[in-house]
């Protein structure tokens, strides 16, 4: 996990704001402290983000002293000079973290387990891609009309839902929703799931399954002729 700080020529806010800022007020002293407040905000705002990136992609082996200072280690590097806590949490199968900053933020979050992962400091962590398993979902009313869908492993069946749920509410808002229903699309489930780019499922951990099973086979028993 990197949390790079901002930097004026990468964002196009922070080139705005220079270039208004010294227009709109003849203090050379409140226009630059805006601008550092600006800058640490970004900063802090991108950290955060980062943090939620690696508490939904990383999962740890175990719960272990060993995987405890594998996590310790990748957050003493992305936040130094922050007090650490990393708490295993084995009724729940999770390992909870919380990072506090010298400015008073706090970061809290935690990783599942998954057998299957690599530590998170190993290099072959930053590969380590979780499998994807059938995930089929049904609408309450109609129980026969299946979509089989696919969810990383280590996402349960409500996580799964509840990110897909949260998911469908935030596309009919975006500009392609909105765009889709004035063109006559219909606020539906079958719509969003039609609609929705893979790489924003992917995002939550999910994504369309085509693997459809086998037709269902229907047998006919034949009667048992008890002579032979």
């Amino acid at each position: 996990m990197k949390t790079a700080p901002a930097r004026s020529s990468k964002n196009p806010f922070l080139e705005i704001l220079q270039d208004i800022l010294p227009k709109t007020t003849k203090d050379p002293k409140l226009s630059n402290k805006i601008i550092r407040a600006v800058q640490k905000e970004l900063v802090a705002n991108e950290q955060n983000k980062a943090f939620e990136r690696f508490c939904k992609k990383t999962p740890v082996p175990h719960l272990e002293d060993q995987a405890i200072q594998s996590v310790e280690n990748v957050l003493k590097e992305a936040f130094p000079d922050s007090d650490i806590t990393v708490k295993p949490i084995k009724s729940e199968d999770i390992m909870a973290l919380e990072v506090a900053l010298k400015d008073g933020t706090q970061h809290y979050g935690e990783l599942k387990v998954d057998p299957a992962a690599p530590l998170p400091d190993d290099p072959e962590a930053q590969n380590y891609k979780p499998k994807f398993i059938p995930f089929p979902v049904v609408l309450p009313g109609d129980p026969e009309n299946v979509w089989f869908l696919a969810k990383r492993e280590d996402l349960s069946n409500d996580d799964a839902g509840r990110a897909l749920t949260g998911l469908q509410a935030d596309f009919w808002e975006s500009r392609a929703g909105q765009k889709a229903l004035k063109k006559g699309a219909e606020r539906s489930f079958p719509e969003f799931i039609d609609r929705v780019p893979a790489g924003i499922l992917r995002e939550i951990g999910i994504k369309r399954h085509y693997k459809t099973p086998e037709a269902i086979k229907e047998i006919r028993l034949e009667p048992v002729d008890k002579k032979r």
